[in-house]
């Protein structure tokens, strides 16, 4: 059984290179010939995934852009809006995610801050 993850067109272009380091049958992507503004990404997981998340298909779906539009920040690959429409939220409701998830939206040092707020 495949469940569907439909993410951003933008947010595909930034991210796919080309370099996942898994067979291609992992993730199918339809681009719908690139008249949609989304692409849909089936995703196979293991059959019992699901069930050990006691997760239906659509909140699945929700939580695994979610967890890669905060996974993709952190990593810098992609600006908190672009994450954010990956996730499908507010872009400050994905700051406040960040927050929750302990995933720093400025990527200055404390002393880079210091150093910031003793020049004015």
């Amino acid at each position: 059984m495949f469940d569907e993850v439909i993410v951003p067109r933008t947010v595909c272009e930034e991210v796919d290179e080309g370099k996942t380091g898994r067979p291609e049958t992992d993730v199918l992507v339809d681009t719908n010939g690139g008249a949609g503004m989304y692409d849909t990404l089936t995703i196979q997981l293991p059959g019992d995934v699901r069930q050990m998340l006691n997760r239906t298909p659509e909140e699945l779906a929700r939580d695994m852009r979610l967890y890669a539009g905060l996974m993709l920040f952190r990593l810098g690959k992609l600006s908190s809006g672009a994450a954010a429409d990956m996730a499908g939220v507010p872009r400050l409701m994905f700051l406040d995610l960040c927050a929750e998830y302990d995933i720093p939206v400025s990527q200055m040092t404390a002393d880079e801050l210091r150093r910031e707020l003793a020049d004015e």
